[in-house]
């Protein structure tokens, strides 16, 4: 989760942030495995061995903002078949 804390009023921190819980499978079309292998290798390129590309679905993310008060998280869930979902 990446952090963000902001002064408000002097010192007290406002902190603000993104979870996901997400489903994950092999990514198996060969041409986007390449694609995505080759970013990560740009950004990291001391990796020597290939790594093994999941593909993520997103099941629910919380979007924390503590200026709305102490723990304040708003859910925001995807349906997971979205073949089946309703207009």
């Amino acid at each position: 989760m990446d952090r963000q804390f902001r002064a408000r009023g002097g010192s007290r921190p406002i902190l603000t942030g993104l979870s996901m819980a997400a489903r994950t499978q092999d990514v198996t079309d060969p041409a986007e495995a390449q694609k995505a292998l080759d970013l990560l290798m740009q950004k990291y390129p001391q990796q020597q061995e290939p790594l093994p590309i999941p593909m993520l679905t997103p099941v629910v993310i919380s979007v924390l903002d503590y200026a709305k008060g102490f723990g304040h998280a708003d859910l925001i869930a995807f349906n997971e078949n979205p073949a089946n979902a309703s207009p």
